[in-house]
């Protein structure tokens, strides 16, 4: 996704700002393309759990 769409997708913009950091930290730790996608699709399910959307 692009820069803004992943923000403006998600239920929760907290939800895509966290997959968005999460996603370049792993990509930077060496991460291929499909575990950072798996990665950030994760943290966007939880983070929207745990805020209650």
């Amino acid at each position: 996704m692009t820069f803004p769409a992943i923000i403006q997708t998600t239920q929760s913009p907290l939800a895509g700002l966290a997959a968005l950091l999460i996603s370049i930290t792993i990509s930077m730790m060496g991460a291929g393309l499909f575990p950072v996608a798996c990665v950030s699709c994760i943290t966007v399910f939880i983070s929207e759990f745990l805020l209650g959307y």
